[in-house]
């Protein structure tokens, strides 16, 4: 009896599992839809803000419009048993045969007629187990057809057992355990015969739970890493359009933008330990730290963006016309605009300028430990920094 109702209480818990995976499955599916529909938000106010200038408008002519994200029809909704893909045309006959058999399950009249047919399912059952378990899915477009024909053979495993005690309950079975149709004693089951056939029942459904909670789990993982990526990406995009739509309204506006002196910091590459250095209008890094190139002024705006001035030269770390990072503006302009994330003890560095505005982050070359500036797509491939207050 404990195993019994220890078996009945993990068969319970397996239930309530699989239907709160299942709950958290169409959360996550509906903030990967949210996470698309943000995407196309972005790129379309991207898109208007380039066209309010002369070259973006240009621009926009000879480029396509933002196309909104494509809704997938879920898979598994078309999927049919009567015309499903050849490789799982033998695990989809299995169910059907499965199902077609509990018809006959519920039409049986006598004790010995359902006994038969409760042991035929038994057997379809676990050759449509089988036939699940060997599939080999092709494609991440297919799993929902998986998926489908998964939870479809977990119903109808509770429907054969929902059937088969409605029908031991019913009276005519009853009377029938003393009397067979000959009219001699029907010969009862052992206990120990009931109490394994209880177990087995538990165990084949514990084991079809567990296929499925499998599956659910692995599609899910997969779909929370895009997750992730997707919201790296839109919270980059959006950082990048109110980088644009700020210096747009610095150029429709007469007033100078103003800047306040934040405080002095020093610069240091987290990977080498190297000091973020200016020498002769160029930026490099170096070993030894040295106060005439290593100390640097942030200038803040209420943008958020700020500049990086050398204290001993009061020149201006930016890009120049050809793309590479210098240190030789005399003026605090849209070029000489950097970005930070909130953690100062390891950061990444953005030129606001770079990529036509789009920003990019500062890269040390292997090969020579250049300072450059990459992508915002090379952003996982960047350089980690370290900005400390520097009191002089």
């Amino acid at each position: 009896l404990d195993a019994q109702r220890a078996a009945a209480e993990a068969v319970q818990i397996g239930r309530e599992t699989l239907e709160e995976t299942s709950r958290q499955g169409e959360q996550l599916a509906h903030a990967d839809r949210l996470a698309d529909q943000t995407r196309y938000a972005i790129d379309q106010s991207a898109r208007m803000l380039k066209g309010m200038t002369w070259s973006g408008w240009v621009s926009n002519l000879m480029t396509k419009k933002v196309k909104p994200p494509n809704q997938k029809e879920d898979p598994a909704a078309l999927f049919s048993y009567d015309d499903c893909p050849p490789w799982a045309s033998k695990a989809a006959q299995a169910i059907q045969n499965y199902k077609a058999n509990l018809m006959v399950l519920e039409a049986c009249e006598t004790r010995d007629q359902l006994a038969t047919c409760h042991l035929v399912c038994e057997n379809m059952f676990s050759s449509a187990s089988n036939e699940l378990a060997g599939l080999d899915v092709p494609g991440e477009t297919d799993r929902p057809i998986m998926q489908k024909m998964l939870d479809d053979l977990a119903t109808f495993r509770q429907r054969q057992r929902a059937v088969l005690k409605r029908k031991q309950d019913e009276r005519s079975f009853a009377d029938a355990k003393s009397i067979t149709a000959a009219g001699r004693p029907h010969q009862k089951p052992s206990i120990e015969d009931e109490h394994l056939d209880i177990l087995a029942n538990n165990l084949d459904e514990l084991n079809a739970t567990a296929l499925s909670l499998n599956e659910m789990m692995n599609r899910q993982n997969k779909l929370m890493n895009s997750l992730d990526d997707k919201a790296d990406d839109n919270f980059e995009l959006s950082k990048m359009v109110a980088r644009r739509a700020d210096r747009l309204a610095h150029k429709k506006s007469w007033a100078l933008v103003r800047k306040e002196f934040d405080c002095s910091v020093v610069i240091r590459h987290l990977e080498s330990g190297h000091y973020f250095s200016s020498i002769n209008g160029k930026v490099a890094l170096t070993e030894v730290f040295r106060p005439d190139t290593c100390i640097f002024d942030v200038w803040k705006r209420k943008s958020g963006l700020f500049g990086l001035k050398n204290r001993y030269t009061g020149r201006w770390v930016g890009q120049s016309l050809l793309g590479s990072v210098v240190c030789s503006a005399t003026s605090f302009g849209p070029r000489e605009e950097w970005q930070t994330g909130e953690d100062l003890t390891c950061t990444q560095l953005l030129c606001a300028s770079a990529g036509w505005g789009n920003g990019g982050y500062l890269l040390v070359r292997k090969s020579d430990n250049a300072i450059v500036i990459a992508s915002l797509t090379e952003k996982s491939e960047s350089a980690q920094w370290r900005m400390d207050l520097y009191d002089s």
